[in-house]
Parts: C-alpha cells; sequence; structure tokens
C-alpha cells in the first residue's frame, strides 16, 4: 500500500465533509480513518492462509461484502462503498477525477462511549442494556436458517481451523508458551473427535448459522437498538458456526474484560428462548478455540508492524494463551496412550499416526533402546540377549517412562509406543498415569501372525528401521506375552485396517473412559 495514499487519507482536506481532524486506527486487516461523523475502512492489500485482499478487485468484493453483511445487524451504520480515484499526476481524490485506484466502505461514526467495551471499562452497562442486547441477539440467531452440510464436514472444518491456529502460535512462542499451544490443542482434538456425536447432534439440530463470527464487546454498540459491526466479510465459512460457539466466545472476551456476569446472562436468555440445552464442557471448549483465534490475530497483528511484534502484542496473545489453557481443563486433561502388541502388528505405524492426529508427544522403545545401547556395524543379537537382555529391557522402560513423566509434568500428552508385555510395565504405566493425573489408554495393536512377519522380512530388507526384530521375535513374544487386566481402560485394533478406521476406533475408546470418568 502507498504511503502516499495513507497520507491522503489521513488528511481531513480529503473528505467531502471537511472535518477539523482525522483519527487513524488499524487491525491485522484494514485501516480506519475517523472523521467528525464519519469512518471509512481501508482494506490492507494483505494474504493470509484465510484471506487475500492482495488486488484492488478483491479488495473492492471484500468492501461489498462488508456493507452487505453488516446491514443485518448495524443497518444505519454502514453506508456505501466509495472508490478512491488516481489522477494522472498521482494526486488521489474521492471525487470521479482518473482511475480507480482503490476503495472503501463508508459508515457513521459511533460514540466510542456508547461500545461495549467501553462501558465494561467505566462500569456503566446495565442488566437492562444486556437484556436488550440478548434479545437482539436471540431473534438474530431465531431468523438465520440453519446451514446446510454434514456434521462429518463441520467437524473436519474445526479439525483444520485448530491445526491452523497451532502451526501459527507454535512458529511465534517459545519455551513456556510453547507446552501451553500443545496442551490445549491437544485438548481440543481429542475433545473433537472423542466427542463427535456432540459435535453432530449440533449440526442435526440446525444449531450450525451463518452468524456475526467476530461477537466482541468492541463490535456492540449498546444503543437503543442495540447494534453490532464488524461482521467477518472475508470468509463465509467463519461465519457458519455453532451459534453457542459465537456466544462463548463473547462471554470469554466480557471474562477477559472482568464482566463474567454479562456473557452468562446472555447465554442464558438465549438458552431460555431457544431451549438449547448446551454441554458445559462444549462452551469450555469452544471458548478454548476462540481464545487461541485471539492470540494468533494478536501476533499476526503485531507481524505488520514497523519494528516488529513487540511486548504489548506478545503480552495480549499469552493472555490469550492463558485463557485457553484455564478453560481446557474444564473438558480434557493430559493423556497417556499406550501403543503396545508384538513386534509387527504395526505399533509404530499406529502411533505416528495418532501422534499426528492429537498432537501428542511420541516415544518409541527402538529410539530410547537405539540411544541407551548404540548398535555395532553388522550386529543384531538374539532376542533375549545384549541390549534384549531382560535387565537391558527393563531400563529401556524405565528411560521411556522417565522421559515420559518429564512432560507429563509440563502438562503434555505422549503416546509410548513399545511391546509392553509384562503385566509389570502395565501397572507402571497405570502408576505414572495416576500420579500426574493423566488419562491412560491401551491400544493393543493385532494383525494376521502371517501379515506381522511379513512386515518384518520387508522391514529387514529395506534396513531403514530401528526395530530389530526377527520372525522368531515374534513368536516368542508371542508365546509370553501377558495382556493388560480387564480393569485398565483399553481398546483393540486390527492393523490391516484403514488408519481412519483405526482412528475412529481409539476416539470412540476415549470417548468411552471419559464416560467412565464423569459417570455421564
Amino acid at each position: 500500500m502507498a504511503q502516499s495514499l495513507l497520507e491522503f487519507l489521513g488528511n481531513p482536506s480529503s473528505y467531502p465533509e471537511h472535518p477539523k481532524r482525522v483519527e487513524v486506527r488499524q487491525t491485522h486487516t484494514s485501516w480506519v480513518f475517523l472523521t467528525d461523523t464519519r469512518a471509512y475502512k481501508l482494506k490492507k492489500p494483505v494474504k493470509f492462509d484465510f484471506l487475500d485482499f492482495s488486488t484492488v478487485d478483491q479488495r473492492r468484493k471484500a468492501c461489498a461484502d462488508e456493507l452487505r453483511l453488516n446491514q443485518r445487524l448495524a443497518p444505519d451504520v454502514y453506508q456505501d462503498v466509495t472508490p478512491i480515484y488516481l489522477d494522472a499526476k498521482g494526486r488521489y481524490s474521492l471525487r470521479k477525477k482518473g482511475q480507480i485506484a482503490d476503495w472503501l466502505v463508508k459508515m457513521r461514526r459511533l460514540d466510542d462511549a456508547r461500545s461495549l467495551q467501553s462501558q465494561i471499562e467505566t462500569d456503566t452497562v446495565s442488566a437492562t442494556e444486556i437484556a436488550r442486547l440478548a434479545s437482539r441477539l436471540t431473534q438474530f440467531y431465531g431468523d438465520a436458517p440453519p446451514v446446510s452440510l454434514q456434521p462429518s464436514e463441520y467437524r473436519f472444518a474445526l479439525d483444520c481451523h485448530i491445526r491452523a491456529n497451532r502451526t501459527v502460535l507454535l512458529d511465534h512462542v517459545r519455551d513456556r508458551q510453547g507446552d501451553v499451544v500443545r496442551r490445549v490443542h491437544t485438548a481440543q482434538l481429542l475433545y473433537l473427535h472423542a466427542k463427535a456425536c456432540v459435535f453432530d447432534e449440533r449440526v442435526c439440530d440446525g444449531r450450525i448459522v451463518e452468524g456475526h463470527g467476530d461477537l466482541r464487546p468492541e463490535h456492540i454498540y449498546l444503543l437503543s437498538t442495540p447494534t453490532i459491526i464488524d461482521c467477518i466479510e472475508f470468509s463465509r465459512e467463519f461465519r457458519e458456526l455453532d451459534v453457542v460457539d459465537e456466544l462463548a466466545f463473547l462471554a470469554m472476551e466480557c471474562s477477559r474484560a472482568h464482566a463474567a456476569w454479562i456473557g452468562k446472562q446472555i447465554l442464558q436468555a438465549y438458552v431460555d428462548a431457544s431451549g438449547d440445552r448446551v454441554p458445559e464442557e462444549l462452551l469450555a471448549f469452544y471458548a478454548t478455540y476462540r481464545a487461541c483465534v485471539r492470540a494468533k490475530v494478536a501476533l499476526l497483528r503485531g507481524d505488520q508492524m514497523a519494528e516488529g511484534p513487540g511486548p504489548v502484542a506478545h503480552d495480549e496473545a499469552v493472555e490469550y494463551l492463558q485463557l485457553a489453557d484455564e478453560q481446557a481443563t474444564r473438558f480434557g486433561q493430559a493423556v497417556v496412550f499406550v501403543v503396545r502388541g508384538l513386534t509387527g502388528t504395526g505399533k509404530t505405524t499406529t502411533a505416528k499416526a495418532l501422534a499426528e492426529r492429537f498432537g501428542l508427544h511420541h516415544l518409541q522403545t527402538d529410539l530410547v533402546r537405539r540411544q541407551m545401547f548404540p548398535a555395532n556395524s553388522g550386529e543384531t543379537p538374539a532376542y533375549g540377549e545384549g541390549r534384549y537382555a531382560p535387565e537391558n529391557r527393563q531400563h529401556v522402560y524405565e528411560e521411556l517412562l522417565r522421559r515420559a513423566e518429564v512432560l507429563l509434568a509440563r502438562g503434555l500428552s505422549v503416546v509410548l509406543d513399545g511391546t509392553f508385555a509384562t503385566s509389570q510395565l502395565h501397572e507402571r504405566v497405570m502408576e505414572v498415569a495416576e500420579r500426574f493425573h493423566a488419562k491412560p489408554l491401551f491400544i493393543n495393536c493385532t494383525c494376521e501372525a502371517e501379515l506381522a512377519t511379513g512386515r518384518i522380512e520387508q522391514r529387514r530388507l529395506l534396513g531403514d528401521a530401528l526395530s530389530e526384530a526377527t520372525p522368531s521375535t515374534h513368536a516368542r513374544q508371542c508365546r509370553a506375552e501377558q495382556l493388560p487386566r480387564a480393569s485398565i481402560p483399553q481398546c483393540s485394533i486390527d492393523t490391516s485396517c484403514a488408519i481412519s478406521l483405526i482412528e475412529r476406533t481409539v476416539a470412540s475408546a476415549i470417548s468411552r473412559c471419559r464416560a467412565t470418568a464423569t459417570g455421564v
């Protein structure tokens, strides 16, 4: 964006109403130029994964969409889409002179003091005003037709957004905040997949509508008719959301501003009017998700500052991540997955897939063994000898569990990948999980013996695997294997099935574990 254009729009003489001054504000996607009576919004020529304003035509369309969509909740605020002209001498004008250089959304300026954000800060919000706002929102959602989509489409979109948030946040934060990011996103992914039926019911009950998309106190004005501006215009997908996702977002922002009662009153009014009985866990899930989105936005906005993100953007992101972490404890806790079974049954393939699916740390006995007992060139000791001797196998498992404890102490979830063929090891895992208040789940990998030995032979031929097992290893383990006792949370999977089916089986097992633990 040309600096000369910003200077033009910042000059009071550029506007037909001849204001005394122009105030300039910016977000990560726009500049807003405020005169005495109007507001003019200019889209930044930015391109992110979630929006593209990089061309003049794309910005024109975004302006038109913003005008149209905001008529729903702010019909007397959004007035027009106005072209900016550039003449042959390189001079800008809002009068028709030259070629169109860019576009503005023209709005009526609202009094900042009437925003919900300002009234929270001055402690001047009344319950009556919030009741009017709740009524306005309830009517808006009640009038909105349900979005036509399949439950699986809704869950897939949420999964993609959660992963995208995690990627951006991990690119920006370090150390302890990185742990928070991993913790809250693992909790979100586990809940989304374990409670798929909850999300499916939301879709089937018609609770997914085209909403506002960015329902925050600073966008709400407590006028005689509550007015809500700045909806998400650049992505229909971001506007298509669960009603309580949007209301949980507003409640989270009000709580952050030390006015939790506002969010609670609005949610209760919606529940009373709609009859929608919402699980508390689901509200916490959505609040966590939205806090992560806001942390991401703060960091992206900071990236655009000339001097870099700076402490303000970082501190804001950290505050949102702390909120997300607090909310995540209401619907999730660390997990210990034990992917176990005989050699060749597909443990490592399964463990890697689960680690990727749910954001878990993958700890593998084969890798720990190589690190503790480096292999000599060409040496492959027989099972039960050398580094595979019983005492050395015990050392490997103890080191694996020690590493798991380090991660669990930080609130992080793990997937343990190994044979785990003895009752003693099963009990050690249960003791570790209990000590760190983590949910254990043993995943017993099985397949036909012929398939397992075929995998072992192929692995030996390729020579690129950490495992040194042979077909005879599989046979010896089969004779000695001890299965987990029945009271240990577990599921069995046939690893000849597609990995997607395996993931669904594990998600169902997680759901059963949650139900057993919570009595629901």
